[in-house]
C-alpha cells in the first residue's frame, strides 16, 4: 500500500513496531477480503466513526475509503499528509487528529448522557 522502499525509509523503532504486529495486519487483511458484510451493513452502524486517510495513499486504500465516505453519511472524514501508513511514517500529523476525534466523540457521548 505504501510503495516500494517505504519500510526501509522508516525509523528503526517504526520498523520494529510494524514487524511486531505484522501477524495482526495479515489477519485484518484476510478478514476484510473474506467478509460477508455489505455496504448496507456498514451504513447501519450508529456509533461515531472517524475515517482518517492519507492524501498520498495508493489507489486501493483510497478507493475503499471513498466507498465508505460515499455510503456512510455519518462518517467524519479527515485527510492528513502522507500515505496509507501515515500513522507510522508521519505520527506528528496523525496523532493530533486522532486525539481531536476522540475528544469530539467523548463530548458527543457526554452531551447525550446529560440530555
Amino acid at each position: 500500500f505504501s510503495g516500494h522502499g517505504t519500510f526501509s525509509m522508516l525509523p528503526s523503532n517504526a520498523q520494529n513496531n510494524l514487524s511486531r504486529y505484522v501477524h495482526k495486519m495479515l489477519v485484518d487483511h484476510r478478514t476484510a477480503v473474506h467478509t460477508d458484510l455489505r455496504m448496507a451493513d456498514y451504513n447501519r452502524l450508529t456509533c461515531p466513526i472517524s475515517l482518517i486517510t492519507g492524501r498520498s495513499s495508493s489507489r486501493v486504500p483510497l478507493a475503499i475509503s471513498r466507498l465508505l465516505i460515499d455510503n456512510m453519511p455519518s462518517i467524519h472524514w479527515i485527510e492528513v499528509p502522507g500515505g496509507h501508513m501515515a500513522p507510522v511514517s508521519n505520527p506528528q500529523a496523525v496523532n493530533p487528529v486522532i486525539v481531536e476525534c476522540l475528544q469530539r466523540h467523548i463530548e458527543t457521548l457526554e452531551t447525550a448522557a446529560a440530555g
